[in-house]
Protein backbone atom coordinates (compact mmCIF):
# COMPACT_ATOMS: atom_id res chain seq x y z
CA UNK A 1 0.00 0.00 0.00
CA UNK A 2 1.01 3.91 -0.54
CA UNK A 3 2.05 4.57 3.34
CA UNK A 4 3.07 8.19 1.78
CA UNK A 5 2.26 11.15 3.88
CA UNK A 6 1.14 14.51 2.06
CA UNK A 7 1.15 17.78 3.28
CA UNK A 8 -2.01 20.33 2.48
CA UNK A 9 -0.57 23.55 2.78
CA UNK A 10 -3.21 26.09 1.92
CA UNK A 11 -2.34 29.39 0.59
CA UNK A 12 -5.17 31.23 1.94
CA UNK A 13 -4.53 30.20 5.26
CA UNK A 14 -0.98 30.83 5.23
CA UNK A 15 -0.11 33.49 2.42
CA UNK A 16 0.01 36.55 4.21
CA UNK A 17 2.65 34.78 7.26
CA UNK A 18 4.63 33.88 4.19
CA UNK A 19 4.75 37.37 2.60
CA UNK A 20 5.52 38.74 5.95
CA UNK A 21 8.45 36.39 6.48
CA UNK A 22 9.56 37.52 2.81
CA UNK A 23 9.23 41.32 3.60
CA UNK A 24 11.17 41.14 6.47
CA UNK A 25 14.01 39.06 5.10
CA UNK A 26 13.82 41.26 2.34
CA UNK A 27 14.67 44.33 5.04
CA UNK A 28 17.03 42.20 6.64
CA UNK A 29 19.28 41.89 3.41
CA UNK A 30 18.44 45.30 2.56
CA UNK A 31 19.65 46.53 5.99
CA UNK A 32 22.56 44.53 6.50
CA UNK A 33 21.02 43.28 9.48
CA UNK A 34 20.16 45.89 11.61
CA UNK A 35 16.58 45.07 11.49
CA UNK A 36 17.24 41.96 13.54
CA UNK A 37 18.54 43.94 16.70
CA UNK A 38 17.30 43.57 19.67
CA UNK A 39 16.62 47.14 20.02
CA UNK A 40 14.57 47.66 16.95
CA UNK A 41 12.28 44.93 18.12
CA UNK A 42 11.79 46.46 21.07
CA UNK A 43 10.89 49.38 19.07
CA UNK A 44 8.67 47.63 17.12
CA UNK A 45 6.63 46.36 19.94
CA UNK A 46 6.61 49.53 21.88
CA UNK A 47 5.50 51.94 19.34
CA UNK A 48 2.83 49.32 17.97
CA UNK A 49 1.51 48.15 21.49
CA UNK A 50 -1.46 50.70 21.37
CA UNK A 51 -2.58 48.62 18.32
CA UNK A 52 -2.77 45.67 20.39
CA UNK A 53 -4.92 47.14 22.72
CA UNK A 54 -7.57 48.58 20.12
CA UNK A 55 -7.35 45.39 18.52
CA UNK A 56 -8.83 43.54 21.93
CA UNK A 57 -11.31 46.20 22.27
CA UNK A 58 -12.22 45.42 19.25
CA UNK A 59 -11.98 41.60 19.15
CA UNK A 60 -14.40 41.89 22.75
CA UNK A 61 -16.74 43.86 20.67
CA UNK A 62 -16.98 41.50 18.31
CA UNK A 63 -17.31 38.00 20.41
CA UNK A 64 -19.33 39.38 22.67
CA UNK A 65 -22.26 39.69 19.84
CA UNK A 66 -21.89 43.65 19.83
CA UNK A 67 -20.44 43.61 16.27
CA UNK A 68 -20.14 47.03 15.35
CA UNK A 69 -17.16 47.86 13.01
CA UNK A 70 -17.95 51.82 12.85
CA UNK A 71 -16.14 51.73 16.29
CA UNK A 72 -12.72 51.82 14.28
CA UNK A 73 -13.76 55.51 13.14
CA UNK A 74 -14.84 56.53 16.82
CA UNK A 75 -11.49 55.22 17.98
CA UNK A 76 -9.70 57.24 15.27
CA UNK A 77 -11.40 60.22 16.10
CA UNK A 78 -10.30 60.05 19.36
CA UNK A 79 -6.40 59.11 18.17
CA UNK A 80 -6.17 62.23 16.07
CA UNK A 81 -8.08 64.59 18.53
CA UNK A 82 -5.56 63.30 21.35
CA UNK A 83 -2.58 64.15 19.14
CA UNK A 84 -3.93 67.18 18.55
CA UNK A 85 -3.98 68.25 22.03
CA UNK A 86 -1.09 66.57 22.88
CA UNK A 87 0.78 69.01 20.64
CA UNK A 88 3.14 71.34 22.31
CA UNK A 89 0.94 74.54 21.09
CA UNK A 90 -1.64 73.23 23.13
CA UNK A 91 -1.82 74.49 27.20
CA UNK A 92 -3.59 71.93 28.94
CA UNK A 93 -1.81 69.20 27.56
CA UNK A 94 -1.65 67.17 30.72
CA UNK A 95 -5.17 67.11 31.59
CA UNK A 96 -7.13 67.49 28.39
CA UNK A 97 -6.59 64.22 26.92
CA UNK A 98 -7.64 62.12 29.72
CA UNK A 99 -10.62 63.72 28.97
CA UNK A 100 -11.04 63.86 25.09
CA UNK A 101 -12.14 60.84 24.76
CA UNK A 102 -15.09 60.99 26.45
CA UNK A 103 -16.10 63.95 25.07
CA UNK A 104 -15.44 62.96 21.72
CA UNK A 105 -17.06 59.67 21.92
CA UNK A 106 -20.23 60.08 23.66
CA UNK A 107 -21.88 62.75 21.00
CA UNK A 108 -20.67 60.07 18.50
CA UNK A 109 -22.37 57.27 20.25
CA UNK A 110 -25.55 58.61 21.89
CA UNK A 111 -26.09 60.23 18.13
CA UNK A 112 -29.57 59.37 16.13
CA UNK A 113 -27.95 57.49 13.32
CA UNK A 114 -26.59 54.54 15.27
CA UNK A 115 -30.03 53.46 16.12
Amino acid sequence: MNNKKTVNLDMKQYGMFIVLIAVFLIFAIMTGGKNLSPANINNLILQNSYVVILATGMLLCVLTGNVDLGVGSVVALCGATVGELLTPSFRHRQRAPLLQPITTSEPVSFSPMQR
